[in-house]
């Protein structure tokens, strides 16, 4: 089993076809309004809205770069027979678990934990930033490694239009600009990124570690060379028609199939 989050995409939509309004309108009528969180929002909140938490992400030297949209990550430890609860809230994307051991470093404190008994900490983490940083360098190695040098792609034309999966949940779009291709994950302009020819009819979408950190994107250990490459396939007219991209760890690309473009208005 691998975890991602389409199947929380598909209870959203089925709880927008029920109730007749957006995902956004429901929870905050629904849920947020009535508890009274009324500084709460699941969209970027109204323009001028003062006191609101900024999201971060981390360059490869350790700098940060603000990035748009809620992205924020949370935590607790309980401990029952003390009466205590220890909550954190992040607003970045670090190099390393932060916010989780500043968690337990309070929990050895309060639990009164030997001092030859704690974990050191600022080793720990000096060991996981070189451990993070060596992803990236690792899945360009290995693209490269892997690539067949000397192959050509079609008219990029060819491998232009919208392709949806079998149950018309999730879809890519391929526009081409300026001779250049762009695949938008949900058709979105905020998922937006440029596809580079890796070989045949594949391309790859991997910027820069430092670019894709702008962009909001995970950064991290987890996704190998196939999460960026877009691979594309023919039927056996010779048309391009399909798009596989294995969007986890540990399965399978998934299919999705060019819809013609007088056939969108039904999804």
């Amino acid at each position: 089993m691998s975890y991602n989050n389409l199947a929380y995409n598909l209870a959203g939509y089925i709880i927008e076809e029920v109730s007749g309004i957006s995902w956004f309108e429901f929870v905050q009528s629904r849920i947020l309004g009535p508890l009274g969180l009324a500084r709460t929002y699941l969209r970027p909140p109204p323009s001028g809205t003062q006191n609101v938490t900024q999201c971060y992400n981390e360059f490869d030297d350790a700098s940060i770069v603000p990035i748009s949209g809620s992205k924020a990550g949370q935590d607790w430890f309980a401990g029952p027979s003390g009466g205590a609860v220890i909550v954190f809230l992040s607003n970045s994307l670090a190099l390393n678990d932060v916010p989780d051991w500043v968690g337990q470093l309070i929990l050895e404190e309060l639990l009164q934990v030997p001092e030859l008994e704690r974990n050191y900490y600022i080793e720990v983490a000096r060991t996981s930033v070189a451990e993070n940083l060596k992803w990236y360098p690792a899945v360009v190695r290995e693209l490269d490694e892997a690539r067949k040098n000397g192959t050509s792609p079609r008219e990029l034309t060819e491998y232009v239009g919208t392709y949806w999966d079998n149950i018309h949940v999730f879809k890519i779009v391929v526009d081409l600009e300026e001779n250049k291709l762009y695949w938008r994950l949900q058709g979105l302009d905020s998922e937006k990124f440029p596809l580079e020819h890796y070989e045949n009819d594949t391309f790859t979408w991997l910027l820069s570690r430092n670019e894709l950190s702008r962009r909001g994107r995970w950064v991290g250990s987890g996704q190998g060379p196939a999460f960026w490459k877009a691979i594309f396939q023919c039927s056996d007219c010779g048309c391009i028609d399909k798009l596989y991209w294995a969007h986890d760890t540990g399965i399978p690309p998934v299919e999705l199939t060019k819809v013609e473009s007088n056939k969108l208005s039904s999804y």
